[in-house]
This record gives structure tokens, sequence and C-alpha cells, in this order.
């Protein structure tokens, strides 16, 4: 009954810590992550039964090939699952903290890339719609032909977009730079409303899975936050460039860079898909303890096994070798 008990004990974690394990290094391909904690306990419960029933089975000869191979295929498949429990232990207890503040911090610095697009948008319409008005009334009021056409070169470019001055004049002059400045704002409140639309969806719907660290969940939530995130960015930072605006968001933040016509935020540093960056970042040593006390437990039944003989050698003088029957 002891063996038993020990038996669900240790198969329960096991099942438990690899699937989560598997899970954050797959991240978040659960039937994957599920179909290697199945097949880790099934083997490792079978080949304790196995070696326990060759134990009980002694034989006369102190050696067995079967059950040193059997015991090898226990030590090798100890090491993946070892690694599998103290990635999840160490996810659980060093990296959690920090992935939920940082993906408080995706939120705030999505928040700082669209203010930072909206001032710096403003400020180039408002500007824009400056230089044309003042291009305009010089254009109504003077009389050198070199400076008009100058002017209507000038207002034909893409930022003004003015092909056609055959019907200003002093007095309506000021509603072309109007309708101009009305453009654009039309065009940037669209833009605003459709990244907070898109900010605000996945937000909503992905935050609060890291923030109550939802386990079969959270890594794709935090990557569903980071692509939102970088696609705002580059939609944004693409904005401002075709407009031929020269202050960008990796000027304006030091973690923003350009990769490959994409403008996007610095990987995070803790990456929990990885086993090795989160045991190089964290040196989660004393985490081999519950590992190390997870395979004793699953290697118990083999220990509490008790011989049905006691190997006598041929040497014995009183007897030639074989079993001897205890009672």
């Amino acid at each position: 009954m002891l063996k038993l008990v020990i038996q669900f004990i240790g198969l329960f974690f096991l099942l438990l810590l690899s699937f989560f394990g598997s899970n954050y290094m797959l991240e978040g391909d659960i039937f994957i992550s599920a179909s290697i904690s199945i097949v880790l306990a099934v083997l490792m419960y079978f080949l304790v039964e196995e070696l326990a029933k060759r134990k009980e089975e002694i034989k006369k000869s102190r050696f067995s090939t079967v059950g040193v191979v059997l015991g090898l295929v226990y030590l090798i498949l100890s090491i993946p699952t070892a690694i599998l429990v103290v990635h999840a232990l160490n996810v659980e207890i060093n990296a959690k903290p920090e992935i939920q503040s940082y993906a408080n911090e995706i939120r705030s610095s999505n928040a700082d890339h669209i203010d930072f697009f909206r001032n710096r948008n403003q400020q180039y319409i408002q500007e824009t719609g400056l230089i044309a008005r003042n291009a305009l009334d010089t254009y109504v009021h003077t009389r050198d032909r070199n400076a008009k056409d100058s002017i209507k070169s000038l207002l034909a470019t893409s930022r003004f977009k003015i092909n056609d001055l055959s019907n200003v004049s002093r007095l309506n002059f000021q509603n072309e730079s109007n309708a101009l400045v009305e453009v654009l704002n039309v065009k940037h409140d669209l833009l605003i409303d459709s990244v907070k639309s898109k900010s605000n969806f996945v937000e909503t719907s992905q935050l609060h899975l890291v923030q109550n660290w939802s386990r079969l969940h959270v890594v794709v939530a935090l990557n569903e936050l980071e692509n939102m995130r970088n696609e705002n960015l580059t939609q944004l930072s693409n904005s401002l460039q075709r407009s031929g605006i020269d202050s960008t968001f990796n000027d304006a933040f030091d973690y923003v860079v350009e990769d490959n016509n994409r403008t996007i935020v610095e990987e995070f540093p803790v990456d929990i898909s990885s086993f090795f960056n989160l045991w190089n970042r964290y040196k989660p040593f004393l985490l081999l303890i519950p590992s190390l006390i997870l395979t004793i437990f699953l290697s118990l039944p083999y220990f509490l096994t008790k011989t049905q003989g006691v190997y006598v050698s041929k040497k014995d003088k009183e007897k030639k070798g074989g079993i001897s029957i205890t009672k």
C-alpha cells in the first residue's frame, strides 16, 4: 500500500511539473507538452515496475544484463525529467514576478509610443499648415513669376499635395491651408483610433492572463502583447517616416531598435522558453533538490521491494551456491 501511495505521489508531480516545464519551453503548445509528460510518466512507471520485479525475482547470478540496461535507461530518462522539473520551478519561483512586471511595462510603453506619435505628428500637422498658409499668402500677394513657380513646386510636394492653385485668391487662400490641416488631422485620428482599438483588444484579452498567471496561456498571451506593441510601433514609425519627420522612436526611446525595416523593442532578457537562459540568469541550484526528491519518490518502490532469496556464494563450505529462501 505504501509503495502504491508513493508511486501515485511521484507520478502526479512528475506529470504536473514536466507538463508545465514542456509548456513553457514549447511556448504554450499544450498538446505536445501533455504528450511529453504522459510519455515520461508512463516510461518511468514501467521502468521502476520492471526493475522492482527483477529485484524481487533475484537469480543465482548477481549480475543481470537486462537489469543494468533498464537502470541505465531510467537514469537517462531522469535527465530530461530533471530539466523539465527544474525549468517549471524556475519559471514559477524566479521568472514569474519579472514576467508579470514586464507585461505591465508593455502596456505602459505602448501608451508612451502612441503619445509620442500623437504629439510629434500634431506638431508636424501644425507646421505643415503654417508653411502652406504662409506660402499661399505669398503666392496671392506677389507678382514675381519665379516666386510663384517656386511656391507651386513646394506645394505640389508629397507633404502638401496642393497641385491646383488656379482658384486661389486673397480672399480664400486660407481655406486651402485649413483644408490641408483638416485632411491631415482626419488621417491622424484614424491611425490613432486604429492603434488604440487594437491595443485595447489585445490588452483586455491577454494582459489578465499574465497577471493572473494562467499557466496554460501565459506564454501565448505574452507573445501576443509583445507582437501588438511591435506592430503598433512599426506602424506609427512608418507613418512618421513617410511624412518625412526627422525625430524617430529609436531617438526618443533607448530600448527601440531598427530591424529589417521594422521598428521594434529590444528583446526582453527573460526568455521562459529557454532553460539555459533562465538557468544562467537565476542560477537556481537549490531547485535541484526538489528534482532529486521527486526522482527518489519515483524510485522508492524499487528500494522498498524485498528479494525472495539471498545469494549464497559457491565458496561457502557448507553450501555450494544457489538461492536460500528466507522466511
